[in-house]
């Protein structure tokens, strides 16, 4: 038994105890963080083992690197086949996704969702190139896809804050102004600015934004049978932050610092150092500060039955430091990762870049190339024969232009003659130009550079050319829309409609709407909308023009309620002709297609109403002199309300004060009443008590002196 198979899991019990028990059983957090890291570690095997040489050899031919070792005193030439190739690709690959301002369009799932879909499809787009830098990303992804077989997206939710402070008059500010400060929940403070009478409020506004960005390939990591970008095991990527950035997570720098911070030596590999062009080792060793200090942190999505019901979940992991212990797991319903390679096989995740076609090709000119600066060199300066008893080998050892050799016989130094084949070597390298290009589909009549072809070339010939190139490009161009941006937004219509969940104001296409994503779905069809079309530009126009040409000659001649042709088709034919000729906002020379009459009607009167740019200036100066003579007549307004409200508070002050002077005296009178009916009842009582008292000591004298005059008379009776 091998020994990754025989050593111990984390709660003490042999693998194969664990692993083979037969039926699904729930795991410990053991158990569970053990399988975890043994996927993370075959997905790293694998990326390092499979994918990373040949893209750390891909980015030194991109470079002008070449494998070949030159011969001493040999040319030591590199050709740049790989660079050349997808550079030529670069720029229509961009336009065609940069070009406009819409990438993708969402479909609604069900009737009666189209608004919520266009809105979805407006809002989408704003996100890639407004809150994030969507020109950025997009050739980030491409050329990364171009050159290391992958363009990676990543998207995660952020929270922005806005910090502002704004500044009011103090005796302007009413108490219902006040109050509504003090219920506003985005204002954290109300102070008085001291010596200046202004009130200085300040407000926090956080907002939750869905931020883009274009992951490393050497960074990436994939489960190793993955059999397409959307069938795997273990996604995510692994790679070293500082310490700074898990604890702005929330993590404290004790956990993180138990997890383990060491091991940072060894992260920068090969193909991360070919992509910079440098070595990325600091001389400095660790950093001194330790919040930046390197630790390692893999953020994957991971398939595995958890709970053992038999059914494996999508947990979202992430485990930090040399142990890899498990910081953060979640359940999951998606991923958050979009990647594509250019050429893709039938099964697998990861296919070719455009540099795996090409190296050969370098390595193939590079040699012919430099044999034939050998040649040239050979045959502008030959080798020498000389007899060393008539000449001297120092003179030729050390010969230099127009010098001069020493010798008693002048046919005893004579040239080596070299066959002149570098014509021979050049057919050689056109023949695997042609192949190069049959291949990637780049040429120079594509990018219109060999103008004398062009110009030898039928026109039929010359559109034959360049729709084979293009069907190539474009094919490339179809996979990466395909495969890695419709699959971006997807992840965007997911994200937002799951964690935005207040209203927010945005600018699109020249105008302030407000969008609401609650009513929203998450499951809407997205369609890549770019220029994936066949044909030059100008062949494109050409089409436009004559679709419009008769358009136009339909609604002339049968029109507007005709058959064939309505106005909102007319209206779309010449909006894309202004975004085919480079206009991204159509809408400032033609009405939106899919305004209703009514709304185009209103639409023209607005446009008709605009007034002249100096009249609007005019106007505006006029508006600013109203609104500050307004200003002034609401400081005097407030300043004389300000004393009124003074005067009848002090007149109120006042009239309470009377009313308390009052209650006291009253109340002191009845003090006095009370106090008076208290004496008098205590009065009353005594006298009572008195004669009570005197009562009773007469009733005992009368009763003590019949008993004595009982007593006298008894003895005489006797």
């Amino acid at each position: 038994m091998a020994e990754d198979d025989t050593r111990e899991g984390l709660s003490g019990v042999p693998n194969d105890d664990i692993r083979n028990t037969g039926v699904p059983m729930p795991m410990d957090e053991d158990r569970f963080q053990m399988i975890c890291e043994d996927m993370l570690e075959d997905a790293v095997s694998y990326y390092e083992k499979e994918i990373s040489p040949d893209n750390e050899r891909a980015l030194r031919y991109y470079r002008g690197k070449s494998d070949l070792v030159p011969l001493p005193h040999h040319s030591s030439q590199t050709t740049t086949e790989v660079r050349d190739l997808i550079e030529g690709m670069m720029p229509s690959l961009m336009k065609t996704f940069a070009a406009g301002d819409t990438i993708a369009v969402y479909k609604p799932s069900r009737p009666r969702e189209e608004d919520y879909a266009e809105q979805m499809t407006n809002y989408a787009n704003y996100i890639f190139w407004n809150d994030n830098p969507g020109w950025w990303l997009t050739y980030s992804f491409i050329k990364n896809a171009l050159t290391q077989k992958l363009g990676i997206f990543r998207v995660f939710r952020d929270e922005k804050s806005d910090v502002t402070e704004e500044f009011y008059n103090l005796t302007g500010l009413t108490d219902e102004q006040i109050q509504l400060f003090e219920q506003d929940e985005s204002v954290t403070s109300i102070e008085i600015v001291e010596n200046s009478g202004a009130v200085r409020v300040t407000r926090v506004e956080t907002e939750s934004i869905f931020k883009i960005c274009s992951e490393p390939p050497e960074d990436f990591i994939i489960s190793r049978g993955a059999n397409s970008p959307y069938d795997y095991d273990i996604i995510g990527v692994d790679r070293f932050v500082p310490v700074s950035d898990l604890v702005a997570m929330g993590f404290t720098y004790d956990e993180i610092s138990e997890a383990g911070i060491e091991g940072h030596d060894d992260d920068d590999t090969d193909e991360k150092q070919s992509r910079v062009g440098y070595d990325t080792e600091s001389d400095e060793g660790d950093s001194a500060d330790p919040s930046m200090e390197q630790v390692r942190c893999a953020e994957v999505f991971i398939r595995i039955d958890k709970d053992g019901d038999g059914i494996a979940e999508l947990h979202d992991v992430m485990m930090v430091g040399s142990s890899l212990k498990i910081f953060k797991d979640e359940l999951a319903t998606d991923d958050n990762f979009a990647f594509a390679s250019p050429y893709m096989y039938g099964f697998g995740a990861i296919g070719q870049s455009v540099a795996d076609l090409a190296m050969d090709f370098q390595d193939v000119t590079t040699a012919i190339t430099r044999g034939m600066l050998d040649n040239i060199y050979n045959v502008v300066s030959p080798l020498k024969g000389i007899n060393t008893r008539h000449a001297s080998l120092e003179d030729i050892a050390e010969h230099r232009d127009r010098g001069f050799v020493r010798a008693r016989d002048p046919n005893s130094v004579w040239n080596i003659d070299t066959p002149f084949i570098a014509d021979k070597a050049l057919m050689v390298l056109q023949h695997f130009d042609r192949k190069k290009q049959e291949r990637s589909g780049v040429n120079a009549q594509s990018q219109g550079l060999d103008a004398e072809h062009l110009q030898s070339s039928t026109e039929r010939g010359v559109d034959r050319i360049l729709t084979i190139s293009q069907e190539k490009i474009q094919l490339v161009a179809g996979v990466l829309a395909n495969v890695g941006f419709k699959r971006l937004f997807e992840i965007i219509n997911r994200m937002v409609v799951m964690h935005q969940s207040q209203k927010r104001i945005v600018e699109i296409h020249g105008k302030w709407v407000e969008i609401d994503p609650r009513p929203w779905k998450a499951n809407y069809r997205v369609e890549v909308e770019v220029g994936l079309g066949y044909g030059t530009q100008e062949k494109k126009l050409e089409t436009l023009l004559a679709i419009e040409a008769r358009q136009r000659d339909i609604l002339t001649q049968m029109g507007l309620a005709n058959p064939y042709v309505s106005p909102a088709q007319y209206a779309n034919t010449l909006h894309d002709l202004s975004k085919a000729s480079g206009c991204k906002y159509s809408e400032r020379y033609f009405i939106p297609a899919e305004m209703t009459p009514q709304a185009a009607e209103q639409f023209l009167k607005a446009q008709q109403a605009k007034p002249d740019p100096r009249m609007l200036e005019l106007q505006m100066k006029q508006q600013q002199a109203q609104h500050d003579m307004k200003l002034k007549e609401g400081k005097l307004q407030s300043e004389v309300n300000l004393k009124q409200r003074k005067q009848m508070a002090d007149a109120q002050l006042e009239m309470r004060d009377q009313d308390l002077d009052a209650q006291v005296e009253l109340r002191k009178a009845g003090l006095d009443a009370e106090l008076e009916l208290l004496k008098i009842t205590r009065d009353a009582g005594l006298k009572q008590r008195e004669l009570e008292t005197e009562a009773a000591l007469e009733v005992e004298k009368i009763r003590l002196d019949a008993a004595v005059d009982t007593r006298l008379r008894s003895p005489t009776e006797d």
